[in-house]
């Protein structure tokens, strides 16, 4: 099948390079968008702006929990409860398991970003966190007697290098409790790397092994965690293993290709 990726803004290019190399590895080649058979787009695009034929398949992959996020209000207003929409996509694969407008892709394994191989950083920091500092964030760390050490969402090998420096990654929600969707651009850096990691329970994770927490038990959690070298170790190793044998990242994106065109079929 010829393919064409749009090519995002470079926040995104870890998710690129992981659909390029993912998309070879399976035989698929790579044309111009006009020669294309399927088009992806990560984050943004739109069939008329791109002028993709109707012939063409297009799947946008979009990374937003747009039910809560309030960076969103304005596009809700103006284009209605899901502001993709207006994309004209043939499928709008996403991260969020409970929005019925989209098709959850899992951000699986590969390769080209197991960075194990080149050995494990001594844990210098206690805890770590990639995102944004939000007030919902900033209100939990502010009162928690661990010092947390962040690193900015887009900055991709800063954040890995992060990671493995730190004994206890998190991830919590940036905005509400409902936010339910997998931050697969975070926990796959984690995964890939063998980087201990906790998660708010209301996220979407399909290893049950990855360890999760509610605000309430934040502190308790890290403290059961920070000084048992041996037990994140082993979680970690656990999640790596489950990640690298159950979710291949070339297998995935062949499902969701055959769906798409067995649906429009």
């Amino acid at each position: 099948m010829k393919i064409h990726i749009v090519k995002p803004t470079y926040h995104f290019e870890l998710l690129e390079n992981l659909f390029y190399t993912s998309l070879k590895d399976l035989g698929h080649s790579f044309t111009p968008l006009e020669d294309a058979d399927l088009i992806i787009a990560i984050r943004s695009g739109n069939r008329k702006e791109l002028n993709i034929g109707n012939e063409q398949k297009f799947a946008l992959l979009q990374t937003e929990a747009y039910k809560v996020s309030p960076h969103q209000k304005e596009d809700l207003k103006k284009y209605g409860p899901y502001p993709f929409s207006r994309c004209n996509a043939d499928v709008y694969w996403g991260f969020d398991k409970s929005d019925e407008n989209e098709t959850y892709l899992i951000i699986g394994y590969h390769p080209s970003l197991d960075f194990t191989a080149k050995g494990f950083v001594k844990e210098k920091y206690q805890l770590g966190f990639i995102g944004c500092t939000t007030q919902r964030r900033n209100e939990v760390f502010s009162k928690s007697k661990f010092p947390v050490r962040s690193c900015n969402t887009w900055d991709i090998l800063g954040g890995i290098h992060m990671s493995k420096e730190c004994k206890i990654n998190i991830h919590m929600n940036a905005w509400d409790k409902r936010e339910a969707l997998t931050p697969w651009d975070r926990i796959t850096r984690y995964l890939h790397n063998k980087c201990f990691f906790i998660m708010e329970d209301v996220c979407d994770c399909p290893i049950n092994q990855v360890v999760r927490f509610d605000l309430k038990d934040y502190e308790s959690t890290i403290d059961k965690y920070i000084n048992n070298d041996k037990l994140r170790q082993d979680i970690a190793e656990e999640c790596y293993a489950i990640y690298k044998r159950d979710f291949d990242m070339r297998n995935i994106l062949q499902k969701k290709i055959e769906e798409l065109y067995n649906k429009q079929s």
